[in-house]
């Protein structure tokens, strides 16, 4: 079974960024691009998804909830999200980034993933 990622971001040369560092950092990985949260099929868990919105947009959507809930990690970007900083169900990648960051939450997120399995 391949990793799976969420890109959901407004501006597609930023989206496709993140999904290119994600490729070069699991190539098998499927990587969804899309504008918006829902963009996933039901089937899909995506390990980390990052989206363009504020904490307060994440806390009311449905489909964001539903990602935390099906064990998703997500990744905020965006002005308010930098403003806010980290969270307890959210991290914050701030701009300007580089692959190295992209790669430091994926590993960040996996090591995560295998402490829970762990406990």
């Amino acid at each position: 079974m391949h990793s799976c990622y969420l890109v959901a971001l407004k501006h597609v040369v930023i989206a496709e960024d993140v999904a290119q560092a994600i490729r070069d950092h699991d190539p098998a990985a499927d990587v969804i691009l899309g504008r918006d949260p829902r963009a996933i099929p039901e089937d899909h868990v995506p390990l980390v998804a990052f989206l363009g919105l504020s904490p307060a947009e994440a806390g009311r959507l449905p489909a964001v909830q539903d990602l935390l809930a099906r064990g998703t990690r997500l990744v905020l970007i965006g002005d308010e999200a930098e403003d806010a900083g980290e969270g307890r169900f959210w991290w914050v990648l701030p701009r300007p980034f580089t692959s190295d960051a992209v790669l430091a939450l994926l590993v960040r997120a996996a090591e995560e993933r295998g402490s829970q399995a762990a406990e």
